[in-house]
């Protein structure tokens, strides 16, 4: 006689993950390009970070929100 078999009835949550750090928050994917000369500069900031070094994704928004917090469109 065999063993009854147990399964997992939670399902796995469908689509992407969201925001690394901020479970939860709805957010909208855009495509950007970015200039060779926009890409150095940007990797050259990530690579001068302390460990854990950001994603390129996440060195964008931290940009843009720190950007948009300077000018007083967003708040932190």
């Amino acid at each position: 006689m065999s063993k009854a078999r147990h399964f997992d009835t939670k399902k796995p949550k469908r689509g992407r993950p969201g925001i690394a750090g901020e479970p939860g928050v709805e957010s909208v994917q855009i495509g950007v390009r970015l200039t060779p000369q926009m890409l150095k500069a940007l990797d050259k900031w990530i690579k001068d970070q302390p460990a854990p070094k950001p994603s390129r994704p996440d060195a964008v928004r931290k940009a843009l929100t720190d950007w948009l917090t300077g000018l007083g469109l967003i708040r932190q």
